[in-house]
């Protein structure tokens, strides 16, 4: 099914079908200028960013798709959450204030930075007590062969599930129930992180960008034990089952308390923390046990003879040459050098899954 309803307002209309639906597209609230500015922004960023790691911004685009924490980088990200997004989400929550848990961009090309996004719920990765919401950004055209938004309309409703591992077989549903929602620049989908969504890889000559900020209301309480693995943790200065600390989790408008209830998130959790939850770590312990020295995964490769090294050891089983094990390592080190320095990362996981696919052949055969 293609979504064609789209709303021009925050009206009864627009919530009711949010409300049934557990997503609801908006158009018309964010100008070309704002979106001309935020994709100046962004731009600006990358530049600095790939700079301050020491790559090239094509090479570092290559690896680098998700990039978080944008308001706390600039002001004008700042003032675009506040005067345009908040208040969106403050109305999908049927609420006059809401709390920030993250923004970020997300970027697809058709080569580098361009994978699937499987089918996913967003609160089952999030440290709190409350499901929230997300405002999606189109900073491009999104059309069928773009990477779309895709969504199972009505799954909110539905018990949590737990986190989904990227890096592992995607769930699957009954196609039947999948609406595909093609979007215009500008066009802004709120999202309930309850939601069972994602997005497929683009096929499109050109990328397409997009802005996520996600929210929740005022009173969400930490809950550490629902995503001990997730990086927000680091950011958290609370105790379990208080309120979030507002320097790193502000809050926009009133703070108003009545919505949700602490058990709306329950879920079993991840029963192995393997996969995406630990890529990077089980990465880092393989790369220093080969150098006999401490360091991050990111300090550690960027040794060009270690990297070398790795290359050399990774392609004496014969699977694939020393260029392209030399290729993957560099596209590792970018990976956890973007995370370090600045928190951004492949959010496809796809320099971490081929190095698990690699090391998997190679050592499972030697």
């Amino acid at each position: 099914m293609v979504n064609k309803q789209f709303f021009t307002g925050l009206d009864a209309q627009a919530f009711a079908f949010y409300e049934r639906h557990g997503f609801v597209c908006l158009r018309g609230l964010i100008s070309a200028d704002t979106v001309d500015k935020i994709q100046a922004n962004w731009s600006a960023m990358v530049d600095t960013y790939s700079k301050e790691i020491g790559v090239d911004k094509s090479q570092y685009l290559d690896v680098i798709s998700q990039w978080r924490d944008l308001w706390k980088q600039s002001p004008f990200f700042l003032q675009l959450l506040k005067n345009h997004l908040a208040p969106i989400a403050a109305w999908g929550f049927g609420l006059n204030g809401v709390r920030l848990l993250h923004d970020h961009f997300i970027r697809k090309d058709r080569g580098g930075s361009n994978g699937l996004i499987p089918w996913h719920q967003d609160s089952m990765f999030w440290p709190v007590d409350r499901t929230g919401l997300s405002t999606w950004l189109a900073t491009d055209d999104v059309g069928f062969t773009e990477g779309c938004l895709q969504v199972i309309a009505g799954s909110h409703r539905h018990a949590a599930s737990a986190p989904v591992d990227f890096m592992q077989s995607e769930c699957e549903f009954d196609s039947a129930n999948e609406t595909v929602i093609p979007v215009r620049r500008g066009d802004v989908v709120l999202l309930n992180s309850k939601t069972w969504h994602r997005s497929e890889p683009t096929s499109a000559f050109n990328s397409r960008l997009a802005h996520l900020a996600l929210w929740i209301p005022v009173q969400t309480r930490y809950r550490p034990e629902k995503a001990s693995w997730h990086p927000l943790n680091q950011q958290v200065t609370v105790s379990v089952g208080e309120l979030l600390n507002e320097d790193e989790f502000p809050i926009f408008g009133m703070r108003e308390q009545g919505y949700g209830n602490s058990q709306e998130n329950d879920h079993n959790g991840v029963e192995t923390q393997t996969g995406m939850f630990n890529a990077r770590q089980r990465i880092e312990n393989f790369v220093r046990e080969r150098s006999n020295t401490d360091g991050t995964l990111g300090q550690l490769l960027s040794d060009v003879a270690l990297r070398n090294k790795l290359a050399m050891e990774l392609s004496g089983g014969g699977h694939t040459t020393f260029d392209d094990c030399l290729s993957l390592v560099e596209r590792v080190w970018i990976s956890a050098s973007a995370y370090e320095h600045h928190r951004s990362r492949n959010v496809f996981n796809s320099a971490y899954a081929e190095w698990d696919q690699l090391t998997l052949s190679l050592y499972r055969t030697s």
